[in-house]
């Protein structure tokens, strides 16, 4: 059960981040598929890798947010920036993504040159909704509701038109449709698990059950059910509660007064039957 919840997991984590990864090609007629795919591909590996070390480490679940940003940024700066052991000028260097590289790319004649300081806000946006959306992977409308503004954006640069849109366009939608179809199908095992809860199986315990084969005393009320249960092969009337026993509601019928626990004459004249006494958990005991 446990590793089919891990593969769920990872299965939507994963069209998550294909997901994200879509709407960043789709910037490639203003930079080049090839400038493109390797800081892209860099980043969702990251993310992929995060999401992997919290399965294994539970501990680090809610840390994933922090450890997949600082990963995706950390790879972007090996890959793109070239800049060995991250320091303040790569800092700078990110946050000049952030806040230049978009406005130099629209002043600039397309096709843009794939420089760092140009292209830099593609993979970051990308990192952006990737982290976005594996925190909203519970609610699957949500999850893919960062890419779709993404998406939106790089249609703001260049439209994508012909083949190329289709193509873009029947992959989205089939990684959208695996969040989904991933996301229903562990809402689904979850409701399972919840229909088989510990307070469902503590009723299923209480069912009613045939009394035990150990014969009470013959002198107490229990001991003449046993015998009237025995003797004619149909249920007795109900014995009255024992002490040291939880106290039940009053008898509908009268005890058994005759000889050896034979029923009463009024007991007979009502037609009473007794229902098979239960048996309670330590729980209700209590």
């Amino acid at each position: 059960m446990a590793g089919g919840g891990a593969m769920r997991n990872r299965i939507v984590a994963g069209c998550v981040l294909l997901a994200a990864g879509v709407p960043g090609v789709l910037f490639a007629p203003v930079f080049g598929l090839r400038a493109l795919m390797v800081p892209i591909a860099g980043v969702l590996v990251a993310g992929y890798l995060i999401v992997e070390l919290c399965l294994r480490f539970p501990g680090l679940r809610p840390w994933r947010p922090v450890l997949a940003s600082l990963a995706g940024l950390i790879t972007l700066a090996e890959l793109e920036l070239r800049a060995g052991v991250p320091g303040v000028a790569t800092v700078r260097a990110l946050g000049a993504g952030v806040t230049e590289s978009w406005r130099l790319t629209l002043q600039s004649t397309w096709p843009v040159r794939p420089d760092p300081e140009l292209l830099l806000f593609v993979p970051l946006g990308v990192l952006l909704v990737a982290v976005l959306g594996l925190e909203l992977s519970r609610w699957p409308a949500l999850a893919v509701l960062p890419s779709v503004a993404m998406l939106a954006l790089s249609q703001g640069f260049v439209a994508q038109s012909g083949s190329a849109a289709t193509v873009a366009g029947l992959g989205y939608a089939l990684v959208a449709a695996g969040v989904f179809a991933a996301s229903t199908s562990r809402r689904c095992r979850c409701r399972g698990r919840s229909a088989r809860s510990p307070r469902s199986r503590r009723g299923s315990n209480n069912r009613t059950r045939p009394c035990s084969a150990t014969p009470p005393p013959l002198g107490s009320t229990a001991g003449a059910w046993w015998s009237w249960t025995t003797s004619t092969g149909s249920p007795g009337p109900t014995p009255m509660a024992t002490a040291g026993s939880a106290p039940r509601s009053a008898p509908r019928c009268p005890p058994p007064s005759g000889p050896r626990g034979s029923p009463s004459p009024r007991a007979r004249s009502l037609g009473c039957q007794a229902r098979p006494c239960r048996r309670r958990s330590p729980a209700r005991r209590r």
